[in-house]
């Protein structure tokens, strides 16, 4: 008879143990003398389980090869002619698929780094740092920095794959506005912005909310308007990093102030001497002698000397003014003359 049994279990036959393949024979006697002989060629059976990596195919195994994940079957021929069988069951691991989601930080952290992958099943590891990469990763090189990554499976056979990352450190960039002057006369209001910026590519400029058709590094824009203009300049750097600036212009009327050099009492019109402006703040007005003594002064812009001095007709003559003034800036003025009284 012939008969198979699987390798390292045990096969029983006519009361014995058998554990290796090849041909048994027993004897059965009789007690007339007709014995009786049973042979046994008895094959095994041997069964391997491999799991392999898809860059492992073609697998070479005792001569037979396997290029597909199957289950193959073996036959060995002994000189005993019993066959032993051997199955080879291949199951392949693919190599993980992954991609790397790389993206810059420009306040802080330059570069953020996802390591895709298929759920996430795989082992990640960084070289030089020996960091896991299981979600998120920084990088901040300070110099141009290769990155080396590993990913695997985390039982064996791990299947890795390798792959590098070149990073080069990002260019510090920071918006700098200047003008040239925090105000600006609404007669002339004309904004005079510069952009003193460092590490940018290109530029945008926007003036009270409006996008200006300029991407040179001044701009000049007249405003035409009363109030604040608010200049704000949007630099975008080397490595796509965004940064913006802004200042507000004040915009201010042009003050006037005038003062005639004669005039006379008696008359129906010019009949007294005083200052005419507008956009004025402070005012301080004062009549002096020709020897240097004030004896007439107001703070009104609205009230005159009459050519009086404590209701005293004074005599025809000239006489010494001094204006003191501020706008509304805040700048501060003196002008002074004199003004010719005549009767």
């Amino acid at each position: 008879m012939a008969d198979t049994f699987q390798l390292g279990q045990t096969y029983l036959w006519q009361g014995r143990d058998l554990q290796q393949p090849g041909v048994y024979v027993d004897t059965f006697a009789t007690v007339v003398g007709c014995d009786s002989i049973y042979m046994l060629r008895l094959s095994s059976i041997e069964w391997h389980d491999t799991l392999v990596c898809d860059d492992a195919l073609p697998l070479h195994w005792r001569g037979a090869e396997f290029s597909s994940e199957s289950a193959d079957t073996l036959f060995l021929h002994s000189q005993s002619e019993t066959d032993s069988i051997v199955v080879l069951d291949v199951s392949v691991r693919m190599r993980p698929d992954y991609s790397f989601d790389l993206q810059m930080l420009c306040d802080g952290m330059p570069y953020y780094s996802i390591p895709i992958t298929d759920s996430l099943r795989y082992q990640w590891e960084s070289l030089p740092f020996d960091s896991s990469l299981v979600s998120l990763s920084h990088f901040a090189p300070e110099v141009t920095t290769r990155y080396i990554f590993q990913a695997g499976y985390p039982d064996e056979p791990s299947c890795p794959i390798v792959d590098t990352l070149l990073l080069a450190p990002l260019q510090p960039i920071e918006a700098r506005l200047e003008v040239q002057s925090e105000w600006v006369s609404d007669i002339s209001p004309d904004l005079i912005a510069y952009d003193r910026s460092v590490n940018i590519g290109w530029r945008k400029w926007y003036v009270n909310g409006v996008f200006q058709q300029c991407s040179e590094q001044m701009l000049q824009y007249h405003s035409g308007v009363q109030g604040d203009s608010i200049i704000v300049m949007l630099v975008v750097g080397l490595d796509n990093c965004v940064d913006t600036a802004y200042y507000t212009v004040r915009v201010h009327h042009q003050e006037m102030l005038w003062f005639p050099n004669v005039f006379t009492p008696s008359a129906a019109t010019n009949n007294c001497f005083r200052g005419y402006g507008v956009y004025l703040q402070e005012y301080d007005l004062k009549i002096f002698t020709r020897l240097g003594s004030c004896f007439w002064q107001t703070s009104n812009i609205d009230e005159c000397w009459d050519g009086t001095r404590n209701g005293v007709p004074l005599p025809q003559g000239s006489y010494v003014y001094l204006c003191r003034y501020s706008t509304d800036t805040g700048e501060k003025h003196v002008v002074y003359g004199t003004v010719t009284l005549i009767r």
